[in-house]
């Protein structure tokens, strides 16, 4: 005899199931999605912000990334994450004080993070490190999304590093 209906009280969910036939109704779409890497070291003005350009794009679901910047095209909760490989062009220890990794909603500075060696008890910065972000953000339709980084740095001038994928950003819409 056939069961046609199963009543939540008379089925312990903690189980394990084996279907033989097809589910639906349950996961959702992770897209749009995207991921890209920059392509080369890129340079910019000591103790200045600076968009970070994105030369290689791995993946894009949807074309919703395009000139280093995100937009959904769907409104939803986003997973958006970064990572900035930062280093300076000089050898010596303890040149980069202070970086912020900053990710722009709209044209403006919306969630940050930061390394700050300033108030060490030595005060010494590295020559090279990396900056990660990894955010949820509600975005609508028409919102978009990039990436600055600023940096100061002691003597010399701060730049991303292109090493192993040392620069990269992408984005997938979370199943709400």
């Amino acid at each position: 005899m056939a069961i046609d209906k199963i009543q939540s009280e008379s089925i312990n969910l903690a189980d394990n199931f084996a279907f033989t036939g097809t589910v639906t109704g349950a996961g959702g779409a992770t897209t749009p999605a995207f991921y890209a890497q920059g392509a080369s070291d890129q340079g910019w003005s000591d103790d200045a912000t600076a968009k970070i350009i994105f030369g290689t794009e791995v993946y894009d679901t949807d074309n919703t990334f395009a000139s280093s910047r995100f937009t959904p095209g769907v409104a939803g909760t986003y997973k958006i994450y970064c990572g900035i490989q930062v280093g300076t062009d000089s050898t010596a220890y303890g040149a980069v004080d202070h970086c912020r990794l900053l990710l722009y909603k709209n044209g403006s500075a919306f969630i940050r993070a930061d390394y700050d060696s300033r108030g060490s008890s030595q005060g010494n910065g590295f020559v090279s490190f990396t900056l990660n972000g990894n955010w949820s953000v509600v975005a609508n339709d028409t919102d978009y999304f990039e990436i600055y980084v600023y940096a100061d740095t002691n003597p010399s001038t701060p730049e991303t590093k292109f090493v192993d994928g040392g620069v990269n950003f992408g984005a997938f819409k979370l199943i709400t």
